[in-house]
C-alpha cells in the first residue's frame, strides 16, 4: 500500500485503529483491537511509513472526555458515551468523529507529518 501511494506521487500516513472503550474504573483501555495495532506499527517500521497510534490516543481521549465508566447507554442524547457514539456502539456520532479528526490532526503536527508540496502537486481552479 504505502509502494503503490509513493507510486502516485503520494505519501503514506498508518492510522492504528480507534479503540474500542472498555474501561477500568475512570479509565479508557488501549485494547490490542485484535492485534491489529501491532501490525499497523510493524508494517509502518518496514516500509518506513509514519504511523499514527490512533488506538492508544482515542483511549486517552475517551478517559479525558470522562466517558468511564461506561454507562453503556448509547442511545441517549444526555450520556456522554451517547453523545459521542452512535447507537451501535461502533461508530462516532458527528460530535464523536469531529473530536476524533481533531485528535489525528493534533498527532500529525506533534509528529511533524504535513501536506509538503511536490512537484506533481498540482493546483485545481474553477
Amino acid at each position: 500500500m504505502a509502494k503503490a501511494a509513493s507510486d502516485r506521487g503520494a505519501e503514506a500516513i498508518f492510522l492504528t485503529p480507534t479503540n474500542a472503550i472498555i474501561c477500568t474504573g475512570s479509565t479508557a483501555n488501549a485494547n490490542t483491537r485484535g492485534g491489529y495495532p501491532g501490525y499497523v506499527k510493524a508494517a509502518g517500521t518496514a516500509d518506513n511509513v509514519p504511523v499514527i497510534d490512533v488506538t492508544t490516543l482515542s483511549a486517552d481521549l475517551y478517559t479525558s472526555l470522562g466517558l468511564c465508566p461506561n454507562s453503556g447507554d448509547y442511545t441517549s442524547t444526555t450520556s456522554k458515551v451517547g453523545q459521542f457514539f452512535c447507537n451501535d456502539h461502533t461508530h462516532f456520532s458527528p460530535a464523536g468523529a469531529l473530536q476524533i479528526a481533531q485528535m489525528v490532526g493534533k498527532a500529525l503536527k506533534d509528529q511533524g507529518i504535513g501536506w509538503r508540496p511536490t512537484s506533481s502537486t498540482r493546483s485545481c481552479s474553477p
